[in-house]
Order: C-alpha cells, then structure tokens, then sequence
C-alpha cells in the first residue's frame, strides 16, 4: 500500500477489500430480510436500499449511487419470492430454512 496506507489502485488488496465490502453488503440485505414480516412484500427493496447506503454507498461515486439507487430496488422480488429463490424448493419448510440460514449469517 501506499503513504499513509492507502491501497494501490488496481491492486489484490483492493480487490479484497470490495469482496469484503460485498459480502458485508449481502450480509445486511439478508439479515433485515430475515427480520421482517412475513407478509412484508417490499422488505426486500426497503433492505437492499439500506444495505447499500450504510456498506457500498460512501465507497461509490455520484454517477455509480444513481445507478445502484434506481437498479437496485427494481430488480428484488418481492419477500417470498425472494426466499423462494434462495430456498431448496417453494416449500414452507424450506423457505423457513432458508431464513434462519440468513439469520445464521
């Protein structure tokens, strides 16, 4: 790294260190999906919003917050079809498994 360690841009640390960012980001997405209601359609957006501006969002530019602020939202699924995704199959119990696996997380 450099002076006052800042990281070489491109760099391996760098690229760790958005893997990182990712991951924290996928962890606050599920960890709020898992927390909500179950009747709670727009959980998923709602999640994916703050998820993104508490783990990504301080790291992006402007051009790159508009983008992630009007693709993000539109492309999650509604709750349960979101678990359903995420789930072995569409069952109740393996949906239900799938959200202690995220509560896990």
């Amino acid at each position: 790294h450099g002076r006052g360690g800042l990281l070489k841009d491109p760099s391996a640390a760098m690229g760790l260190l958005w893997i990182r960012r990712s991951i924290a980001f996928n962890a606050a997405l599920f960890a709020s999906v898992a927390a909500s209601a179950k009747r709670d359609a727009a959980a998923p957006r709602r999640a994916c919003l703050a998820a993104y501006a508490k783990e990504l969002e301080p790291y992006h530019g402007w051009t790159l917050r508009r983008v992630y602020r009007l693709g993000l939202p539109r492309g999650m699924l509604p709750r349960q079809a979101f678990l359903a995704r995420l789930a072995a199959s569409e069952s109740d119990a393996d949906v239900q498994a799938a959200v202690e696996d995220m509560r896990a997380l």
